[in-house]
């Protein structure tokens, strides 16, 4: 598809951002196996068993005094060199001609199932559960169903293709994207940016001292000598380093990071600031009555949960309740942690 064809305002995008949502696009996109390439392969078979009269073997098997001649002749070199070199131009055609059809009948890349969307918005650092914009993927993908037959109700068969894709995203990321920002940050308003840069913050600021504090006790006694100061100033500074560069990537999702292709396979391995704030949103709805600067220390108990579900009136059971705890939980107790709610939502696609 070329970017002539595609919507002005994903062309208005930095190139980066358009870069991210066609990888985005490419990394669920499932082209459907033709089956076309074992077809030719026999076809190729056949047209070497008929070519070849196959009669060289009685021949030989009955003129049992024949070698003397065979050998004089020496044709059957030559036959078989022309013969044998003539089948790798016909199948490569063939091939060709497969490809083609593939494209033809629309293997489809160009297109990803709908089942995917949640996935795809998610590595883009989007609401994956918004019921708006997956109603907009929806109803564009009815055009794009596959000609088995499937129902518009069936999400399961339902196709979108790169264009809506590219339109829909551009539409969400177009807000908050400054064009020519090299660091690849989302431009918010200064008390969203306040709201959401603060959590980030404290947790990696404390993910400093921690390893600050690592590294000055596995060099007490080296540092004391005075021979490996250096050393464990290199260390020090490798450890700030690292913090800013976590900073960064949880500010935005769509910094230009040589990690963009394994953030698209698995979203989950990065928690971004919109993910951590949401979590904590939804956090602090166990804890009505604790500060939000306290949220930090909670734990998320069966009782919390239960409590939470009898509001609002979802039937849990205590082994269901046991079951998803263990299922995140990082502590001792099977309680839950802050980060592991927040690991818990973006696993299940709610953040």
């Amino acid at each position: 598809m070329s970017d002539s064809d595609a919507d002005p305002s994903f062309l208005a995008l930095p190139l980066r951002v358009r870069r991210r949502i066609d990888r985005a696009f490419g990394a669920w996109t499932r082209p459907r196996p033709t089956g076309d390439g074992p077809v030719h392969k026999r076809r190729k078979l056949d047209a070497s068993a008929s070519a070849t009269p196959g009669g060289f073997i009685p021949d030989d098997g009955l003129s049992g005094g024949g070698f003397v001649n065979d050998f004089g002749g020496g044709g059957f070199l030559p036959d078989e060199g022309p013969s044998g070199g003539g089948f790798l131009p016909e199948p490569s055609r063939a091939d060709s001609g497969a490809d083609e059809d593939a494209d033809e009948d629309g293997a489809s890349a160009d297109a990803m199932p709908f089942s995917a969307i949640p996935s795809a918005l998610q590595a883009l650092d989007l609401q994956p559960d918004d019921e708006d914009v997956l109603a907009v993927f929806r109803n564009a993908a009815t055009g794009w169903e596959n000609k088995g037959g499937a129902q518009d109700d069936d999400d399961a068969h339902l196709l979108v293709g790169r264009k809506d894709w590219r339109a829909v995203c551009a539409a969400l990321l177009d807000v908050g994207v400054r064009d020519g920002d090299e660091d690849g940050d989302v431009e918010m308003d200064d008390e969203d940016a306040a709201d959401l840069s603060e959590p980030s913050e404290e947790e990696y600021v404390a993910s400093d001292d921690e390893e600050d504090d690592a590294a000055e006790g596995d060099s007490d006694d080296e540092y004391q000598d005075g021979g490996f100061v250096r050393e464990n100033s290199t260390r020090k500074a490798g450890g700030a380093s690292r913090g800013r560069k976590g900073r960064s990537a949880t500010t935005s999702s769509l910094s230009p990071d040589a990690s963009d292709d394994d953030d698209l396979a698995d979203p989950s391995r990065r928690v971004t600031a919109r993910q951590k704030a949401e979590a904590r949103h939804a956090f602090a709805m166990f804890f009505p009555d604790v500060p939000d600067a306290e949220l930090d220390r909670q734990r998320l108990m069966i009782k919390d949960i239960t409590r939470m579900a009898s509001l609002i009136n979802l039937k849990l059971t205590a082994e269901e309740i046991v079951q998803m705890l263990g299922a995140f939980s990082t502590q001792p107790d099977q309680s839950m942690s802050l980060p592991d709610f927040e690991r818990m939502m973006v696993t299940a696609k709610l953040a």
